[in-house]
């Protein structure tokens, strides 16, 4: 069973807003530690795809930003990481607001551009810069120490076996996302202006 799953989530719909977004932060906050020496036997790649899960629920999209009212959640995986099977059996039967989620594989940058969220894993940054315009609504999450000197969103990072976040929140707001400040109490906010260039 997934981390996302084994917090027992309540089903959508049938709890209140303050309820779903209170076990949210908390399944999230699981996830933060889930790597560390207390619990070896989670792999990073599962907690990494747990936080790309919960990031659905602590980042706003406008309804505008998909095509249509049932069009998919698309999550976005470049190049051929882990992370892509770890995360499609989370996401399977959930949906953001009316749209139901989808993890896809993206084999070239054309790929990337019906996307709501994209992973960036170490060594594919040379596709996202390819594939990032800058000002769509669209969530980026790298791991590389240079994700968010390249416009990045979320980064992850290790901090003692743990897996950590930081933020650039500038990017986000330029790409009119708006994140929730649970998520970022959570994680290291930074500005481009501290980001070594």
């Amino acid at each position: 069973m997934s981390p996302a799953r084994e917090a027992k989530a309540p089903a959508p719909g049938r709890t209140g807003p303050r309820r779903a977004r209170a076990w949210m932060l908390a399944a999230l906050a699981a996830a933060c530690c889930a790597v560390g020496r207390s619990a070896p036997e989670v792999p990073e790649v599962q907690v990494k795809a747990a936080f790309l899960f919960h990031f659905t629920q602590f980042v706003v999209w406008s309804e505008k930003d998909f095509p249509s009212p049932d069009a998919p959640f698309v999550i976005g995986v470049f190049g051929p990481d882990p992370i892509d099977a770890a995360l499609r059996p989370m996401v399977q039967g959930e949906r953001v607001g009316g749209h139901p989620l989808e993890v896809r594989h993206l084999a070239r940058p054309s790929e990337a551009a019906d996307c709501n969220m994209i992973y960036v894993p170490d060594g594919s940054e040379e596709a996202f810069r390819s594939a990032r315009t800058g000002t769509e609504p669209v969530l980026t999450v790298g791991e590389s120490d240079r994700f968010l000197a390249t416009g990045g969103m979320i980064e992850f990072f290790s901090d003692h076996s743990h897996v950590r976040l930081r933020i650039n929140l500038e990017a986000a707001r330029a790409s009119s996302l708006q994140i929730s400040s649970k998520l970022l109490r959570v994680a290291q906010v930074v500005t481009p202006s501290s980001l070594t260039r």
